[in-house]
């Protein structure tokens, strides 16, 4: 199972924005292509998400930019921080 705290998935999309502040795919297009694919079937799939325990603590990160922001609420739960709820 992903836990969504694994940010190298984002990594090539993550350095070409970093670089160019374009969505151009530029060299690096296939790479790219596959990073996006990857990103939408992880977070479009059902197990992504953990069901909250409203019993321990939850952790926010978050994260912004000038073009966006972004948060994901965690929780520790069987040894791992698995992700409650996301927003962008």
């Amino acid at each position: 199972m992903l836990t969504i705290i694994d940010y190298s998935t984002a990594k090539p999309l993550n350095d070409q924005v970093k670089v160019t502040q374009t969505t151009t795919l530029g060299e690096n297009g296939d790479q790219m292509k596959k990073a996006f694919q990857l990103l939408k079937e992880k977070l479009s799939s059902p197990s992504i998400l953990a069901y909250a325990n409203f019993y321990k603590s939850f952790i926010l990160h978050k994260d912004a930019s000038f073009n966006g922001m972004g948060a994901v609420l965690y929780q520790d739960q069987d040894d791992q921080k698995k992700g409650i709820a996301y927003v962008t």
